[in-house]
Order: structure tokens, then C-alpha cells, then sequence
């Protein structure tokens, strides 16, 4: 296939994608938004619904926003907003107006006018909560268009850059990123997965003999004098690569001239052999050709001289190196260090070789390791026998893939694809820990040498997961009720689905079930009335539940039936976290009590030392309730058991 032939079948690719995700029910703008998410921000289903909330209407031209906080260290968190252009000739320009709307969005998360959309306002509370402008979190700007930037937009968002001195430099946190995701970096998009951007940390320091450790220069930089180009050459710790191999694992070698050899090569024998001796291993750097890597470009990290900021970064030379430190990794330790050159690459043809070769590489993430895992073959398979209109998703992706066909999404549909990142959590929030769910990092939960893994995947029926996956589901169809609820009050329009309309209260219920960390505690909730059936009917329910929801037609709205258990957890939920105000309610400046905002009970229920005890007083608090309407009378006091009876 010819260059010009591989990038129209890149074009065409991109737009198949767009579509796919259009027919979940969005519009092409807000389908370039999520496909933007999924593959720059690596974010899917709660996280990208969360994000893309604030694109329409008063949204200060950001029509993304998300706060990435999965890192530990403040530092390497980050702030993303972004605008995006989409149409489908693929010819959208990104204007000098455009570029000052979107800079001047940050001053207006700093302090958002009245006439910005709620979803703005609830992304101006995030953005001050977590500093502002100053805040020491990375802050990335995206320039997303289906198209090109206008020459006075590359002019202005060039370093050093009179526009950047006025918009970009009077913050006193981290330095703001601007990255252009335009038509030339989707097409590199679809032909070939990109990495990063990562953090690439050298070493600044050096021991002696004596075991006395010295600060020493940790890397140096070089300028290419016909390209103007960068390099940088340094010593990493060995960690530090196999760290980069586990987050872009299928990604990092992609422009490699091969893979691993094994370790029955000499070279490689001798590599073992350094490592597994305790003093020979002080010496890998020099035994050792090192890493050589390629990128789009690297830039030091604001406030170090050690750390760097990576964009697109390919290994091409030290395979055989990384491959070894994988597989003797019980070895490496703080004495084990590799020579890292990393060039920023001349031009983009060098920096990604069009090849079909490379066509399906794709970043890897925590949970892509077990995709191979006994377990999950047993699950996928078990559901493709049993349940052929659900899939399991056992590769990230694989619903859009072969061996997946397009009839096999037809029968299923996006409603019945089980992502399993997200059928894990919502099935370990529903049947162990509502808690560990939400605190528990994707390293620990998927990593299957951890108490975590076995008790989602391991022995577990298929069954219990779909049953999961239909719960999570019919949360996002409550919200879309309430979307469309409020966009039909707003416009003096009669509601539809009126049993699910709660007046003023609707837009607050909307932006507390929009928090995943309480629909966490609401499958616990559920759960909880579930468990208040016999075991005989608890799987009458579910059978139910799955017979009706893989019977929903391509295209067709949740029923009501599976609506109205979120709607009755929800609402239950909101009346006990006010029943226990002196435990769950935020005092104002005079001491008393007051109505927190949805992102208050988030933080309530998710990031507070007692949390877990909270969470706890609330499901002791409804069990008294129903108690003592039971007491007094009442005939079926739990809302929820009443909406799952309708199953039976």
C-alpha cells in the first residue's frame, strides 16, 4: 500500500470511528470529543462522559475538561481542557479567535460568569479546589481540529511568543502546555498508536566506594546545529525503563527493528549474569550499550534538573536490554542504572514509518495486562456461549476488531459491550467493598497477584458481571433522561418520562449521580436490598434482568423498569446522607450546618480519613430507616426492594 494510500484509509478509519461513537446517541462535535479522550487523554466510559459534560451551550469554548490525579506525587497530576473542531471533510480551520476564547477559559474556571452552563461551574469548583492557575498540577491546553491550525495560530502558540507572554505566563504554578491535535496527528493516530506524553527521570546522584552518595550532573543536552532538534543523554535506574515498558507496552518498541531474542544469546546471558550479581550490577551502565530512543519532543519539567516531560517516545535501539530487566526484575534495585539517549526526531515521516505493520498497536494500561489471563479467556468465553447478544471485552477494544464482526455489534450493540475496567469496579463496588472501589488504584485492582484480582475475576459466574454492567448502564440512561428532562423544562417543553422528573431537584440529583465515586456507593446500596430477597429469587432478578435488558433493540432507550431502581437508590441515598447532616454536612463560617454541593458529598464519601465510616453510617442509616417505617406500618418501606420486585 502506497504512503497517500495508507493515510485516506487512516481518514476513513477516523471517521468509522467517529461514527461508531456517534451512534451511541451524540452529536459529531461531542463523538470528535470523546474519540479525542480516548485516545490522547486515554480515558473511556465514566471519566469521558465526565469530561466531555461541559462541551454545548455557556461552556467558555471548552468542550473538555478533565483532572487527571492517578499519580501520587502533585506534580505530575494535570489539568486538561480543551476545544474541539470537527466535519467531516476533514477541512476545519482553528482561528486566532478560536485560540484566544480557548486561553482566556482558564481566567473564567478562576471565576466562571453567570452565564456559563452548570457543568462549567462544576469544573470552575474542581479547577479552584485544586489551585487555579498556580496550582502546582501540570496544565495542558488541547487545540483539537478535524483539519488545520491557521498560520497565525502556530505563530502565536510558539514558544516565547508575545501571545504566550500575554495569556501563558502570568501563573506562578506549573508551566501551561498548549498541544495540537490537529488532522496530521490523527492520521499518525490511527496509523500508529501514539505514547505518552511520560516522565522520564535521570539520575543525579552517585555513590562512592565508601557508600557515600555525591549529586552529580544528571543528564546532558544537545543541540542538533542543522535541525535545531534536541537530544539529552543521561543514566535512568532500570526502574524508570521497566516503569516506561509497563505503560506503553505495546507502543513503546513500535519502531523497533525487532523484538525480544529470548535470553539464550550470549549478549544476553552476559546482561542476566551482571544483574543477579550484587556488585557486577553496579557496573551495568558500563557493561552496557544503553536505550536509544526517538520523540516528538521532550522539555524539562518546571522546577527539576532531572525530570523530563516526553511526547511520542519510541525505543529503536536497547530491546534486548529492556527485555532482560522485565524478566530479572526481582534484581533490579536502586544500584542498577542505563545509559538513555533520547533525539527529538528530524521530522514526522522519522518519527512514525507508515507501515501497516504497525496499524494495531495500541497504548497499553493497567487492566491490558491479564487480558490473557485464564480467567478472562474462561469469562469471555463462558459469555459468548451462554449470552451471545452481551460481550465481554476481554482486549481492551476488541469490540471494534475481528474477530468481532459488524453483525456481532448489531446483535449487541454499545449498550451490551462490557468494558471490563468498568464492569470490574462496578462489580466490586456491588458485591465487596463500595470503598475499595473507588480508593483502590488500577495497579493494585488489576494485578493479579494482589488480594483484589481474584476476588473480581476468579471463580466469579459471568452472570454476576453482566449483572453489574446492566446496573452501570441503567445509570447512564437515568442521566440521559435527566439531560434531556432539563434541556425540555428549559425550553418550555412537555417532559417526557415524567415519573423520573424531580422539579428544581432534578439538575442537583443529576450532578450527584454524575459523580462515579457515589454511583459506587449506590451499587452497594442496591445491593444491600438485593441481598433482603431469597437466594432463589436474587437469581430469578438477575436471569430477569439479563433476558430483558439483551432483548433492548439497537438504538432503543433503557426501559423504565431499570430506570427506576437508580432513581429509587439515588433518591434514598440523598434522603439518608440529609437524615445523618451532623456526620455528612460541611459547617459554614459560623459554625453551622449547611447543604453541601455534589462534589462536597463526593469528597464526603471518597476522600476524607473517616470516609469508609461514612459510608458505613449510611447503609446502618437506611436499614434503620426502613426499620422503623416497617415499624410504623408500612408495608414495602425499601423504595429500591419495590423496583426490583418488578423482576420477580
Amino acid at each position: 500500500m502506497s504512503q497517500d494510500a495508507l493515510i485516506e484509509a487512516a481518514k476513513e478509519k477516523f471517521l468509522e470511528e467517529i461514527d461508531e461513537i456517534a451512534n451511541t446517541g451524540v452529536e459529531d462535535d461531542d463523538a470528535f470529543s470523546r474519540w479525542i479522550c480516548q485516545k490522547f487523554l486515554r480515558i473511556e466510559g465514566d471519566e469521558e462522559d465526565d469530561a466531555v459534560e461541559v462541551g454545548g451551550s455557556g461552556d467558555r469554548s471548552v468542550d473538555f475538561f478533565w483532572m487527571d490525579e492517578t499519580s501520587e506525587a502533585r506534580e505530575e497530576q494535570s489539568i486538561n481542557i480543551g476545544q474541539a473542531k470537527f466535519g467531516r471533510n476533514l477541512d476545519r480551520e482553528f482561528s486566532s479567535e478560536n485560540l484566544d476564547h480557548l486561553a482566556d477559559s482558564m481566567g473564567k474556571l478562576e471565576d466562571p460568569p453567570t452565564t456559563s452552563n452548570r457543568a462549567f461551574k462544576n469544573c470552575a469548583e474542581e479547577f479552584q479546589n485544586a489551585g487555579g492557575v498556580d496550582s502546582p498540577m501540570e496544565k495542558r491546553i488541547y487545540i483539537c481540529v478535524a483539519g488545520k491550525i491557521t498560520p497565525q495560530v502556530q505563530e502565536d502558540i510558539a514558544e516565547g511568543s508575545p501571545w504566550r507572554v500575554r495569556h501563558l505566563s502570568r501563573t506562578r504554578g506549573a508551566k501551561i502546555e498548549v498541544i495540537v491535535i490537529d488532522l496530521e496527528k490523527i492520521i499518525q493516530q490511527c496509523i500508529q498508536a501514539q505514547t505518552g506524553p511520560v516522565h522520564v527521570t535521570f539520575s543525579d546522584a552517585a555513590k562512592k566506594p565508601s557508600g557515600e552518595v555525591i549529586p552529580v550532573i544528571p543528564a546532558i543536552i544537545r543541540t542538533d546545529s542543522v535541525t535545531g532538534k534536541n537530544s539529552v543523554f543521561g543514566y535512568v535506574n532500570g526502574n524508570e525503563l521497566l516503569k516506561l515498558k509497563r505503560n506503553e507496552a505495546n507502543t513503546l518498541f513500535a519502531q523497533n527493528v525487532r523484538q525480544g531474542l529470548g535470553n539464550k544469546t550470549r549478549p544476553n546471558k552476559n546482561m542476566i549474569k551482571t544483574l543477579q550479581d550484587p556488585t557486577q550490577k553496579q557496573k551495568f551502565w558500563k557493561y552496557n550499550n544503553g536505550v536509544t530512543a526517538i520523540c516528538e519532543k521532550f522539555e524539562l519539567v518546571d522546577g527539576t534538573d532531572n525530570k523530563f516531560s516526553v511526547t511520542n517516545i519510541n525505543i529503536v535501539n536497547g530491546r534486548q536490554t529492556t527485555l532482560c530487566l522485565e524478566e530479572n526484575r526481582g534484581f533490579v534495585d536502586d544500584d542498577v542504572l542505563v545509559g538513555l539517549t533520547i533525539h527529538e526526531a528530524i521530522d514526522v515521516e522519522e518519527r512514525n514509518t507508515i507501515s501497516e505493520a504497525t496499524n494495531t498497536q495500541n497504548p497499553v494500561v493497567a487492566i491490558d495486562l491479564i487480558s490473557n489471563n485464564d480467567d478472562l479467556v474462561l469469562l469471555e468465553s463462558s459469555c459468548n456461549n451462554n449470552y451471545d447478544r452481551y460481550l465481554f471485552e476481554r482486549q481492551r477494544g476488541g469490540f471494534n476488531h475481528h474477530p468481532v464482526t459488524r453483525a456481532d455489534r448489531t446483535r449487541v450493540t454499545g449498550l451490551r459491550r462490557m468494558k471490563k475496567g468498568e464492569v470490574a469496579r462496578a462489580f466490586y463496588a456491588l458485591n465487596v467493598d463500595a470503598y475499595e472501589a473507588i480508593k483502590t488504584s488500577d495497579d493494585k485492582l488489576y494485578n493479579d497477584h494482589d488480594i483484589f484480582y481474584p476476588r473480581i475475576f476468579r471463580g466469579v459466574p459471568i452472570e454476576e458481571l453482566i449483572f453489574a454492567h446492566i446496573l452501570s448502564e441503567s445509570v447512564k440512561g437515568l442521566l440521559k433522561t435527566w439531560r434531556k428532562q432539563i434541556e425540555q423544562h428549559a425550553a418550555a417543553e412537555p417532559i417526557t418520562l415524567p415519573d423520573f422528573w424531580h422539579e428544581d431537584d432534578t439538575v442537583t440529583l443529576k450532578e450527584i449521580l454524575n459523580k462515579k465515586q457515589i454511583r459506587y456507593v449506590l451499587f452497594s446500596w442496591i445491593k444491600e436490598s438485593l441481598d433482603s430477597f431469597s437466594e432463589d429469587d436474587q437469581a430469578t432478578i438477575k436471569a430477569n434482568m439479563i433476558e430483558r435488558f439483551g432483548d433492548i433493540p439497537r438504538g432503543n432507550a433503557i426501559p423504565e423498569e431499570f430506570l427506576h431502581i437508580i432513581n429509587a437508590a439515588i433518591t434514598n441515598f440523598r434522603f439518608c446522607f440529609d437524615i445523618i447532616r451532623d456526620v455528612t454536612w460541611p459547617e459554614d463560617e459560623d459554625g453551622n450546618r449547611r447543604q453541601p454541593s455534589p462534589i462536597e458529598m463526593k469528597k464526603r464519601i471518597a476522600d476524607e480519613v473517616d470516609s469508609r465510616n461514612v459510608i458505613t453510617q449510611l447503609l446502618d442509616t437506611k436499614t434503620d430507616q426502613i426499620e422503623q417505617q416497617r415499624a410504623g406500618g408500612t408495608e414495602n418501606p425499601d423504595p429500591i426492594k419495590s423496583r426490583l420486585e418488578n423482576f420477580l
